[in-house]
């Protein structure tokens, strides 16, 4: 589906900035999924990324790794078992705060 012109540059600006911030890398995997624009009611856009098409192409694990806390409520015999985890990376864009995640990527420790 075309985008309209204004979401199309509005687009275009935001990946080239996270382009030139390191946020994001170029791809040639044939895994992918086109970015679109979302509007907000205040007219700005916002990028997002329907990975339903690529997900449906995913295999389940025959073997799930073991929830660790699960195990670990079982074996103390506790009725309650509550963890609080904050994400590794996060980053404010744009005003907007958004936990961002590189399983490939090795980070320095400025990053």
């Amino acid at each position: 589906m075309p985008l309209p012109r204004a979401a199309e540059e509005e687009l275009r600006r935001q990946v080239d900035s996270q382009l030139s911030k390191g946020l994001i890398r170029p791809n040639k995997s044939p895994w992918s999924s086109r970015p679109f624009v979302v509007p907000f009611v205040t007219g700005d856009y916002r990028v997002v990324i329907d990975y339903r098409q690529v997900n449906k192409q995913m295999l389940d694990d025959a073997f799930s790794i073991p929830i660790i806390l699960e195990n670990l409520q079982k074996e103390s015999g506790l009725s309650y078992c509550i963890a609080l985890a904050d994400p590794v990376l996060r980053q404010v864009n744009d005003g907007r705060l958004e936990v961002i995640e590189y399983g490939s990527k090795k980070l320095t420790q400025a990053q």
